[in-house]
């Protein structure tokens, strides 16, 4: 359900964080699941979790699928990263599975705790990452569901057996999950063996079978195995069994609520959902935590929502304090052309670029407000100078066509659709400037590419 790479954050002095973004067009509504999922679990109240991977940042523009920026985990000893890694190596010790059993465990606690009716959905080895210090932590939320939306059915190899039947996954699928997982660590090898090309073996063993009992598996591993999840015992249950001394079995609070709510909300923004970043911004507010990363997230959160006079004092409030910051112009700046101030929202942008000349939000706006003043060509000499800082950003590629189309320059035109049709998740506004392409170019837009 996406792609995941191991980047330098150039920002933050090369710090390693892992990006993931979508394969397909089809992912992208799975991945901005995930980024919510991931805002409540290790921002939305101010504590996180030792065994939850931990969220650094949401990137995202307007037309682009948001960028999940987590800690990156590398790999360990023989270029085990995971759990399954781990298994099939042959490296994991009794100690160490019931370590992991009791971190897992602590895991859906938490999850639990913070999200009401939790279900992970595709708990299996893979989705187990081993940090340093042997700490496992659980990530890959793509699938999962709560009581508002129900999660996806997960791996057959670790799938409960009412799931089998049609079933809709619960938070006793995944203690069923958590029991298979238990098992293979102890045994090295799950419950019941895939067959290749042969799930109905696979289903009959879920559904019907009693796993092998061997000296030294807990009860409390086989009681989640129980064929009927009235049967099964609670998270809770196993976070109370599984207690070991190299576990974190306590929620840690975070270094700085402030801060992870200033995060939750800037996150929110980036989504285009200024609602759910609101409630975050009016307790910083409550709290006094006047910074310059608040003041700036309440003016867009207020512009985006509508809320002009609010994003106005916020902005004013930004310069007042903070000076003339190219973020701050910037965004003013797409605040005032946001409600057709085409003129406060050049000049704006022109004072961002004075402070910053290469800050890329100011040059794709300022093509913007060109283009709706009829100034094409000096449009295209302000994305050109973009095109040199990042030439595959959505916002630069969608600006680019408009440009192009407008100055009759269909097959530039052309090309730079195709390019951003790799990129864009809002179908209406591809849509929409096919449609113009369609007009100002006509054969060449006739059908969509690819």
């Amino acid at each position: 359900m996406g792609s995941a790479y191991i980047c330098a954050d150039r920002s933050d002095s090369g710090r390693l964080c892992i990006v993931k973004l979508p394969r397909t067009p089809g992912d992208h509504d799975a991945l901005r699941h995930e980024i919510q999922v991931y805002i409540k679990l290790c921002w939305a109240t101010g504590t996180s979790s030792a065994h939850v991977l931990q969220l650094q940042n949401v990137e995202a523009t307007r037309l682009a699928t948001p960028w999940l920026v987590l800690d990156a985990v590398l790999p360990g000893p023989l270029g085990a990263v995971n759990v399954d890694d781990w298994i099939q190596k042959g490296l994991v010790t009794t100690e160490l599975a019931l370590a992991w059993m009791s971190h897992l465990a602590t895991a859906l606690q938490h999850c639990n705790l913070l999200i009401p009716g939790f279900v992970h959905g595709d708990l299996k080895p893979d989705n187990l990452l081993v940090d340093g210090g042997w700490i496992l932590k659980l990530f890959d939320f793509g699938m999962s569901g709560d009581l508002s939306e129900p999660a996806q059915v997960g791996a057959p190899l670790y799938r409960a057996p009412e799931l089998w039947e049609g079933g809709t996954p619960s938070p006793m699928s995944d203690v069923y999950s958590f029991g298979c997982i238990a098992y293979e660590l102890l045994s090295g090898k799950p419950p019941f063996r895939s067959h290749p090309r042969d799930d109905g073996a696979l289903e009959d063993g879920h559904r019907f079978r009693k796993p092998i009992d061997f000296p030294g598996l807990p009860h409390e591993v086989l009681a989640c195995l129980d064929k009927s999840p009235e049967g099964r015992p609670t998270v809770d249950d196993l976070v109370r069994h599984f207690t070991h001394e190299t576990t974190r079995t306590k929620l840690r609070r975070s270094l700085g609520i402030e801060r992870d709510w200033n995060d939750a909300a800037a996150a929110y923004i980036s989504l285009g959902q200024p609602e759910n970043a609101a409630p975050f911004l009016a307790k910083l507010v409550d709290a006094k935590a006047g910074n310059a990363a608040v003041l700036l997230n309440l003016g867009i959160a207020a512009s985006q929502g509508g809320l002009r006079e609010l994003a106005d004092a916020a902005f004013n409030a930004c310069e007042s304090a903070f000076g003339e910051r190219p973020d701050f112009l910037s965004s003013r700046a797409t605040h005032y052309f946001r409600n057709g101030d085409l003129d406060a929202a050049l000049d704006c942008a022109e004072r961002a670029l004075v402070a910053s000349p290469q800050f890329f939000p100011a040059l794709i706006t300022i093509s913007a407000i060109l283009n709706d003043k009829q100034r094409h060509r000096e449009a295209l000499d302000r994305l050109e100078i973009a095109g040199a800082i990042d030439s595959r950003h959505p916002a630069l590629l969608y600006q680019l066509a408009y440009t192009y189309m407008m100055l009759g320059k269909c097959p530039k035109a052309k090309q730079a659709f195709d390019r951003l049709r790799d990129f864009a998740s809002e179908p209406e506004l591809v849509s929409r400037l096919h449609n113009l392409g369609s007009q100002r170019c006509g054969y060449l837009f006739r059908k969509l590419s690819r």
